[in-house]
Formats: structure tokens, sequence, C-alpha cells
């Protein structure tokens, strides 16, 4: 299935090569888009988790964990729905909790605007680079 799962949450008027429900791919038995999303943040998340514990062994994660904020991109064109759904499955994942508190680490760019900064910082590093003596 890969990452065409992602198809099943998109805005029903956004242009795709997919235009009826019954071309997408299908999720696994008994799992809804929501589901999918929800154990693919989770995956995610542990993954970032390991990689920390394995490489900064004397990282204080309980010190951090309740504190974290998270950025995390979206489709362009996912509006209020979408980036709802995208707020529960965060919250169902662990990684804040289902509150105003939790949901206020949670922070969200399209991937247009992620793409944006990061050619945008990368052209300040370049130059900056250039400049250095």
């Amino acid at each position: 299935m890969k990452s065409r799962w992602k198809l099943h949450l998109r805005p029903k008027h956004l242009a795709s090569s997919i235009n009826r429900n019954k071309d997408l791919p299908p999720l696994p038995s008994g799992k809804s888009a929501d589901n999918v999303l929800t154990d693919f943040i989770k995956y995610l998340f542990e993954c970032v988790k390991t990689h920390i514990h394995k490489h900064h062994l004397a990282f204080p994660w309980s010190s951090v964990r309740n504190s974290i904020e998270f950025i995390l991109t979206h489709p362009n064109g996912w509006e209020g729905v979408q980036q709802q759904r995208y707020r529960r499955a965060i919250a169902r994942a662990g990684l804040v909790p289902a509150t105003r508190e939790g949901q206020s680490r949670v922070h969200m760019l399209t991937e247009g605007e992620a793409s944006l900064h990061f050619c945008v910082a990368s052209l300040l590093n370049a130059t900056i680079n250039q400049a250095a003596p």
C-alpha cells in the first residue's frame, strides 16, 4: 500500500489522478484511514525516540517528554476537516494529550510552506558560507 493511504484522507474537492473512492488502494482489513494515520504517526515518533536514545544515551527524555513542540506538515489543500483528523490522530498516537494545552504544542505547515522554508534556509546558509573568510 506504501504511502497512498493518505489519499483516503484527501478532501474530495481536490483534483487527483484518482477520481473515485473505488479507485483508491484498499486499506488494511479492519482499519480506517484515521487508524492508519494514527499508526503511522506513532511509528514515526517511536523511530525518532529510538534514534535519540541510541545516539544520545544520557539524554533526559522524561524531562522534555511533556513539553515537546511538534511541527508537522500536511498536503497542500488540507483544511479544517483534514487538519482536525490529523490533530486527533496525533493525540491518539500519544504525542500530546487531547486537550487545548496539548494541541497548542502541535504546529502545522503545508508541504509547500515547508519546502519554501527549506529553500530559503538553504540559500541563506549557502550565502553565509560563501561570504565566510
